[in-house]
């Protein structure tokens, strides 16, 4: 069953000496029976167990298990046997003292896959179920030794191992231990490893002798049936000794001649009849020649058939509720180590999130989390392509995403308008300081707005701080909302009086008087209210703005409120319509591609629906043939795209700038060779001061079917006439939003929002975008830096998280080496450290992310209270950074458990327990 063939075996010590453990040992033994070898301390005996065993390796030789060769097996075939074959009883115990005595023993079970329903039992055989929940670190030697034995007997394996079992205690507990094992040996293969002669020679079925590396002797107890020792007999391998007046009998020959096949070497025999002499030639043998015990044993001879049996082996899998219970008991040995070490892998999961927020950052994710912290009620959106507000109108597609994006949008028509104010029956018409308003253009545009009602709750900017009594729908369409900017100048540098004498004192003056009104180009509206811009606090700013000696810094900076939405008329889109149909501030530019001759025609647009039908036929010459004044109503409904009818004025500054005369008969000619040399009529916008971007340039091929003839001081004079719907067109092109405004509800998504505006070609113009802008432009810059830094910082953390993991398991390798004996393969043992791993990561991730996730709370919140007016997120807190600390601290910690791992996975389970000495 068990055989061992010319085993070598050395040690080499730490400076180089080579020390012999075995030399060409060559043993068998049978299934059964107890079998003791003996020697000093340094011989070689727990050698030879440790290798017969699996947990050491051996230089030279072999070793057959079942007719299988030590040599074929891989580290799988070495688990299992030591697993399902083996079972070991150590000299120093080897139990795991933070388990119980019953989980101690139940551990060899749960190797093997099984049920422990025959733990209590075996405790009871043992004489120790009574100490089964107590901790094998407070027990006896003798208990201790119990426990070994029932650890190892319980696996029912083909062979037991016991190294020294009796060495630490007394000879009653000795005795009480052999016959346990003496006990054991009638089914199984004992080998047990002692110094003690007494007992071997007492209780053993057989008995090796090793000394120096060699087998001394090899004995067998004799039975009944063998004869006293008074013939020839072999003692040793290398030893026959004849007695006086007796011959070798074949019997004898037989022995010597199965000795020296078994050998297979050659043997010189000497024959000599003086002890003493002998003794000094062989001192190896002068213990056999001297053996009190010669009468009793005799020698070994291995006589039974060779057969390769199957052997049984059990699939191991330490459960992981033991390898959980193992692991947590491993870090409790470490409490302090295990402290620092969690608290820096806390700071390396802090750092995770830092760079992970820094290089997660956008601006799309600040926007969003200072309108969710501040709880704002709008977004100003413009487009990205613009520069400034007046780059770029809004096309009928944007008009359309925002108003499918959110619930209700408003929008911003930043025309820069001239303001006047009208009071009927006053006795003074105009306002002192005319030229020193804030400036003349104090309007900026409109701010379009269906929900006006509504519009008075927004907090931020818009709060309606004087409105006018009993207000109606159809005041809402006909009136403007003003800011308290322009209004507080309007009361302060007014001299109106009403028919009583009383002038401005207020802003409730303004809203509720009717005969105060804002004109607006030519048109005069009704004041209904007045927003609130932050308390009146930028009008006193900019008062010196009045004074002839104001600051051109101011000016600017005056300049750069406005193009926000301080300087808006609110008004609804029924009062923009009506009021942007109705303006006749155009102009009507004759252009050629190569600008040669550029030269002002018209001052004004109209559709042809505002010509008085009744009086038309007789006011226009017709330039059409086929236009009459019988058919100029039909014709009018069924007017061509590029049809036209022109004022005197205009028709004369046509045909007179560009040829010199006016031939009525050739105006169609002229015309049709204008266009022939690529002339085109430009209309643009024009207001007070500054000219828009051209709006609509494709009024080519322009035919004109007649002229509008009217007195001199007509300002009709002047008009150019076009179809409904192409006058339509070109004023709906002018008057394009160029900024939305986005009213938020609080259970909206605004990081969607956010994310979606900025997709799709939009910028936020909220006033705290550009302190974003310039932070994210800041961490792109620096964020290679700044990931370096976490880097390194990461290492160092790995570093020392290394430390402490290969630390931890150079600690426990006596606990690995005693589990790999048991045989628990490497996936068991990583079990065991994985939880290490597990716990120490669930603790430094959870405590990582909370601190972020508070730490980032708390710094956000003292740098907008010490630096900003509105909520400035300088650390997102994001699940792909919840996501990259936990996957980079698990990463770390898998490394810092497989690196040592690996270096002791393979090494023999005697070299691990010692790895700790």
């Amino acid at each position: 069953m068990l055989e061992l063939k010319n085993i070598y075996k050395t040690y080499s010590s730490k400076n180089g000496v080579t020390h012999r453990a075995l030399e060409n040992v060559s043993l068998k033994f049978e299934d059964k029976g107890l079998v003791f070898i003996l020697g000093k301390s340094g011989s070689g005996k727990s050698t030879l167990l440790n290798l017969i065993g699996g947990i050491d390796d051996f230089d030279r030789g072999d070793i057959y298990f079942n007719g299988r060769s030590f040599n074929s097996f891989s580290e799988k075939d070495y688990t299992y046997y030591r697993n399902s074959c083996i079972g070991f009883v150590f000299q120093e115990f080897n139990l795991l003292d933070n388990l119980s005595v019953y989980e101690n023993v139940a551990l060899a079970l749960n190797l093997q896959s099984k049920k422990e329903d025959i733990v209590d039992k075996m405790l009871e055989e043992l004489e120790i179920l009574s100490i089964r929940n107590r901790k094998t670190g407070d027990l006896t030697g003798g208990q201790k030794q119990r426990v070994a034995i029932a650890r190892a007997l319980i696996k029912n394996p083909n062979i037991i191992l016991a190294d020294e079992p009796t060495g630490s205690l007394d000879s009653e507990t000795s005795d009480e231990i052999i016959k346990i094992l003496q006990k054991m040996s009638k089914d199984r293969l004992v080998i047990v490893v002692t110094h003690n002669k007494d007992l071997a020679y007492g209780f053993s079925d057989r008995i090796i002798e090793i000394k120096d590396g060699f087998v001394l002797k090899d004995l067998q107890r004799k039975s009944n049936s063998d004869e006293h020792i008074s013939k020839p007999t072999l003692v040793s391998a290398n030893l026959l000794i004849v007695p006086k007046d007796k011959y070798v009998q074949k019997e004898d020959i037989d022995d010597l001649n199965a000795t020296i096949a078994e050998k297979r070497q050659d043997y010189y025999i000497m024959i000599d009849d003086n002890k003493n002499r002998v003794m000094s030639l062989y001192p190896n043998v002068k213990e056999v020649i001297n053996d009190d015990n010669k009468d009793v044993f005799k020698p070994y001879i291995y006589n039974k058939e060779d057969k390769i049996i199957e052997d049984v082996t059990y699939k191991t899998k330490l459960p992981l509720k033991k390898g959980i219970k193992l692991g947590f008991a491993s870090l409790r040995r470490k409490k302090i180590k295990l402290f620092f070490t969690i608290l820096l892998a806390i700071l390396a999961v802090i750092l995770t999130g830092v760079a992970s927020s820094f290089t997660s950052y956008s601006l799309e994710d600040a926007v969003s989390k200072s309108i969710y912290e501040d709880k704002a009620q709008y977004l100003e959106v413009a487009s990205s392509f613009s520069v400034n507000n007046q780059d770029y109108k809004f096309q009928e597609g944007d008009i359309n995403f925002i108003d499918n994006l959110d619930n209700y949008s408003s929008y911003v028509y930043s025309q820069p308008l001239k303001l006047s104010f009208l009071a009927l029956s006053t006795k003074v018409d105009k306002l002192i300081a005319q030229d020193k308003l804030i400036p003349n253009e104090m309007l900026n545009g409109f701010l379009v707005t269906d929900n006006i009602s509504h519009f008075g709750y927004l907090q931020k900017k818009f709060k309606l701080i004087a409105t006018k009594k009993d207000l109606v729908a159809e005041d809402y369409n006909s009136g403007v909302i003003i800011s308290s900017i322009v209004a507080n100048t309007l009361v302060k540098y007014s001299q109106f009086e009403d028919t009583y004498g009383k002038k401005l004192s207020g802003l409730d003056d303004i809203v509720n008087a009717e005969k105060y009104k804002l004109r607006i180009g030519s048109r005069s509206f009704p004041i209904i209210g007045v927003y609130d811009v932050e308390n009146g606090e930028i009008y006193e700013h900019f008062k010196q703005l009045h004074d002839d000696n104001y600051s051109y810094a101011v000016y600017r900076e005056y300049q750069s409120v406005a193009n926000s939405l301080f300087l808006n008329v609110v008004v609804t889109e029924t009062f923009f319509e009506n009021y942007k149909h109705s303006m006749d501030s155009f102009q009507i530019r004759v252009e050629t591609t190569s600008s040669e001759n550029r030269t002002q025609a018209a001052d004004n647009i109209r559709s042809v629906s505002s010509i008085d039908l009744s009086i038309a036929s007789n006011e226009i010459q017709f330039i059409d043939p086929s236009w009459t004044r019988d058919n100029f109503t039909s014709k009018i409904e069924n007017m061509a795209d590029n049809e036209v009818i022109v004022g005197k004025n205009f028709y004369d500054n046509l045909v007179n700038k560009l040829y010199n005369k006016a031939r009525q008969d050739e105006v169609k000619q002229l015309l049709d060779a204008y266009n022939e040399q690529n002339h085109y009529l430009n209309i643009i916008k024009v207001g007070s001061s500054l000219s828009q971007k051209d709006v609509f340039s494709s009024l080519k091929d322009i035919k004109v079917v007649g002229v509008l003839v009217t007195n001199r001081y007509d300002s009709r004079l002047n008009g150019f006439y076009m179809k409904d719907s192409i006058y339509k067109m070109v004023i709906d092109s002018y008057y394009q939003p160029d900024k939305a405004l986005i009213e938020l509800q609080e259970d909206e998504n605004y990081s969607a929002i956010v994310k979606s505006l900025y997709d799709n070609g939009f910028r936020i113009d909220n006033e705290f975008v550009p302190y974003f802008i310039e932070f994210v432009s800041a961490i792109n810059k620096y964020s290679s830096l700044i990931n370096v830094g976490v880097v390194i910082w990461f290492v160092i953390v790995a570093i020392l998280l290394y430390s402490f993991m290969s630390g931890s398991i150079k600690d426990g390798s006596y606990q690995i080496g005693v589990l790999k004996a048991l045989g628990a393969n490497i996936k068991d043992i990583y079990k065991i450290y994985a939880v290490e791993a597990i716990l120490i990561g669930i603790f430094a991730t959870v405590f990582g992310i909370l601190g972020y996730y508070f730490g980032g709370l708390l710094a956000n919140s003292i740098i907008t209270e010490n630096f900003y007016t509105f909520y400035f997120p300088v650390f997102i807190f994001k699940p792909i950074s919840i996501l990259q600390m936990t996957v980079s601290t698990f990463a770390v910690l898998i490394i810092a458990i497989i690196i040592p791992m690996s270096r002791i996975k393979n090494i023999k389970p005697i070299d691990v327990m010692n790895m700790v000495n």
